[in-house]
C-alpha cells in the first residue's frame, strides 16, 4: 500500500489498467500453451497411425509374398514365378514408403523402444535380396524360406504395440491393441496359406506342416477372442 501511495493518480491509473491486461495476456499465453500442446498432441496421434498403417501395408505385401513364395518352392519353380515376380516389386513399393515416411517424421525419436525395434525390423528386410535370390535358386527348404518371412514379418507386427503404448490416448492405445491383435490373426492366417500352398504344390503335407497347420488355428482363435475383448 505505501508503494501505491508514492504513486501519482496518473501512474496508479496505469497500473490498474496494466494489472488486469498482463493477467489476460498470462491467461492467453497458457490458453495458447495448452492449444499447442495439444496439436502436438494431435499431430503424434495422426503420425503414429499412419505409421501403424505402413507398417501393416508392409506385413500384408510379405505375407503374400511369402505364401507365392511357399508354392513357388513347393512346385520346384515350376508354378508362381512371374507372379512372385510382380509380388516382391509390391513388397518393395511398401517398404519404400514406409521408408520414405520414417525419413520425415519426429514421432519416432520420443520413444527409444519404438526407434530400436523399427531399426531391427528395417534390418530384417534389408535381408530379403539375398533371400530372394536363393529362392530363386531352389537352394533353400520350403520352411526356412516361410521361417525367414515369418519372422521378418513378425518384427514389423510387434511395432504395433510399441506405437500403441508411445499413445498418450488411452481410447487410441486400446485400440491399437485390439488391431494388434487382428493383425496377429491375420499373420496366422497368411503362414496357414504359405503352408497349404506349398502342400497343395507337392500334393502332400511336408516333415511337421500338418501340425503347424492345426497350431495355426488355435492360434487365430486366441487372438481373435482377444480382438473383440479389447474392441468393446
Amino acid at each position: 500500500m505505501s508503494f501505491l501511495k508514492q504513486l501519482t493518480i496518473k501512474n496508479q491509473m496505469k497500473l490498474l489498467v496494466a494489472v488486469p491486461i498482463l493477467f489476460l495476456i498470462a491467461l492467453l499465453l497458457s490458453n495458447g500453451m495448452e492449444r499447442y500442446a495439444t496439436m502436438r498432441q494431435a499431430t503424434a496421434l495422426k503420425e503414429l497411425a499412419a505409421m501403424a498403417g505402413l507398417i501393416t501395408e508392409v506385413a500384408h505385401e510379405a505375407q503374400k509374398e511369402r505364401g507365392m513364395t511357399a508354392g513357388y518352392l513347393g512346385s520346384g519353380g515350376t508354378t508362381f514365378r512371374q507372379r512372385l515376380a510382380d509380388q516382391r516389386q509390391a513388397t518393395d513399393r511398401r517398404h519404400a514408403e514406409l521408408a520414405a515416411f520414417l525419413d520425415r517424421t519426429t514421432v519416432v525419436k520420443a520413444s527409444p523402444a519404438l526407434s530400436a525395434g523399427l531399426d531391427e525390423a528395417l534390418a530384417e528386410i534389408g535381408k530379403i535380396r539375398s533371400m530372394r535370390q536363393r529362392i530363386d535358386n531352389l537352394a533353400i527348404p520350403a520352411p526356412e524360406a516361410i521361417a525367414f518371412y515369418t519372422g521378418m514379418i513378425r518384427r514389423f507386427l510387434t511395432m504395433i504395440p510399441l506405437i500403441a503404448h508411445s499413445s498418450p490416448d488411452q481410447k487410441v492405445m486400446k485400440g491399437l491393441i485390439a488391431y494388434y491383435n487382428f493383425v496377429e490373426a491375420k499373420e496366422r492366417m497368411g503362414i496357414e496359406r504359405a503352408v497349404l500352398s506349398n502342400t497343395f504344390a507337392r500334393d502332400s503335407f511336408g516333415p511337421g506342416m500338418y501340425k503347424r497347420y492345426v497350431e495355426l488355428l488355435e492360434g487365430q482363435r486366441l487372438y481373435l477372442a482377444n480382438f473383440l475383448a479389447f474392441s468393446r
